[in-house]
C-alpha cells in the first residue's frame, strides 16, 4: 500500500538565510546559486540557471595596466561581484579595500572578534558592550543585537571575546567571564528576521574560569578555558540541539612557576583540536602550540626547546592542516623577536616548514 503523499513546495521566493532549517519560510530554500524563477526559454516558473547579465568592468583591460587578481564577494541579495585590482606600479601584492565601516554604538578600540559566513557576510563583536553587527558582503549593515551579558541567574559576565558561524547561519558566541568575579559561557543563536534568537546557554555548571575560544565542526564544540591556576580544553557535543554536554576535557599541563595561557584553538581535517597557548614572556618560555585527539589525548607538542619560539598568540588552520601561529620569544632584558610559524601536521607529528 504506497503511503500517503509528501509535499514538498518548490522555492518560488527564493533565497532566505535568515532562519535555521527548522523555521525555513515557506517556498524558500537556504542555499541557491546563479538561480532565477522563470526559464527564460519556456516562460515556465519552473528553476532555471541566470545567466550572466551586465559587465562589472566595464573598461578593457591592456597590457600595462594587468589584472592581479580576481575577487568574488558574495552579496546578500545573491549576487556575485568581481572586482579587478589591478598591480599598475605599486607592489605585486597590492590589495584593495573592497568595504569598511565603523561599528555602530562601540566602544573606541573594543572591536574583539569577527566571522564570515558561507554568503559572505561579516559578523562582528564588540566585546565589552555586548554588540553583535552583521554586514552584507558589500557593507551594509544588516543588523545588529546586544547580547546581555547575564545569565538566568543574573551573574554578570564581563565581555564577549570570540565568535563562530556555522553552516546553518548559527552563531556561537564565546563570553569571556571577570576575573575572581564570574565564570564565562557559551550562547547559541540562531537569526530570525533583523536579529538573533537564543537557543541555549551553556557552561555555567562545567566553566569555572575565562572562555578563551571556541570552535565547531557539525555537532561538536571545543571550549578553551582559563583560570587563574588550571587551563582546560571541553569538547561539548550536542550543540545543534537544546542540551550541549561535555564529552571530556583536556588539562593542559602546565610549567614549574610559568603562567600557561590558551590564547586559541581551531580543528584540524582529521577532527582533532589545534590549541595554542603562551608562556609568561617574562621568564624567556616561548609559546607553544598542542595536538589533542577526538578522544582526548594530546597526539604532538610544538615549542619545548628554545629554539622553537615565536608561536602560541594566536592560530589559524588553512584546508590543508596547515597551522599558522605568531608569537614572541624573549631574547634577553627588555629585547625580543616576533615571527610567524608554519606548522605541518601529518597525523601524528607536528613539523616546521
Amino acid at each position: 500500500m504506497p503511503g500517503p503523499l509528501l509535499e514538498i513546495r518548490f522555492p518560488s521566493k527564493g533565497l532566505s538565510e535568515y532562519t535555521g532549517y527548522t523555521d525555513q519560510p515557506p517556498e524558500t530554500t537556504p542555499s541557491v546559486k546563479n538561480w532565477v524563477l522563470r526559464d527564460p526559454s519556456t516562460g515556465r516558473a519552473r528553476g532555471a540557471k541566470r545567466a550572466g547579465t551586465t559587465r562589472y568592468v566595464s573598461t578593457t583591460v591592456n597590457s600595462t595596466n594587468a589584472v592581479q587578481c580576481v575577487t568574488s564577494l558574495n552579496r546578500q541579495n545573491a549576487r556575485v561581484a568581481y572586482a579587478a585590482v589591478n598591480s599598475g606600479s605599486g607592489p605585486r601584492n597590492a590589495e584593495e579595500v573592497v568595504w569598511q565601516a565603523d561599528v555602530p554604538d562601540a566602544r573606541l578600540g573594543d572591536v574583539r572578534a569577527m566571522d564570515v559566513d558561507r554568503f559572505g557576510n561579516v559578523y562582528v563583536l564588540s566585546g565589552k558592550d555586548g554588540l553583535i553587527c552583521k554586514y552584507g558582503g558589500d557593507g551594509t549593515l544588516m543588523w545588529k543585537y546586544t547580547v546581555p551579558l547575564t545569565s538566568s541567574s543574573t551573574t554578570v559576565y564581563h565581555t564577549l571575546y570570540c565568535i563562530q558561524v556555522d553552516f546553518d547561519g548559527d552563531l556561537f558566541i564565546g563570553v569571556g567571564g571577570t576575573s575572581g568575579a564570574a565564570n564565562g559561557v557559551v550562547y547559541r543563536f540562531e537569526q530570525v528576521r533583523d536579529g538573533l534568537k537564543k537557543v541555549w546557554e551553556w557552561g555555567s555548571d562545567d566553566i569555572t574560569g575565562l572562555v578563551a575560544d571556541i570552535a565547531i565542526e557539525g555537532q561538536w564544540m571545543y571550549v578553551g578555558e582559563n583560570t587563574a591556576t588550571d587551563h582546560k580544553i571541553h569538547r561539548v557535543g550536542g550543540i545543534k540541539t537544546r542540551s550541549p554536554a561535555v564529552e571530556w576535557t583536556y588539562e593542559i599541563a602546565a610549567a614549574s612557576g610559568v603562567n600557561t595561557t590558551v590564547t586559541a584553538i581551531g580543528i584540524l581535517p582529521d577532527g582533532s583540536c589545534a590549541v595554542s597557548y603562551r608562556y609568561d614572556p617574562s621568564t624567556g618560555n616561548t609559546g607553544r602550540v598542542q595536538v589533542i585527539s577526538q578522544q582526548g589525548q594530546l597526539l604532538d607538542t610544538y615549542g619545548d626547546a628554545a629554539t622553537e619560539g615565536g608561536c602560541g598568540w594566536c592560530m589559524d588552520i588553512d584546508t590543508d592542516g596547515n597551522i599558522y601561529t605568531t608569537g614572541r620569544q624573549q631574547t634577553g632584558a627588555g629585547n625580543a623577536t616576533d615571527s610567524v610559524v608554519k606548522l605541518a601536521w601529518s597525523g601524528s607529528a607536528l613539523t616546521r616548514t
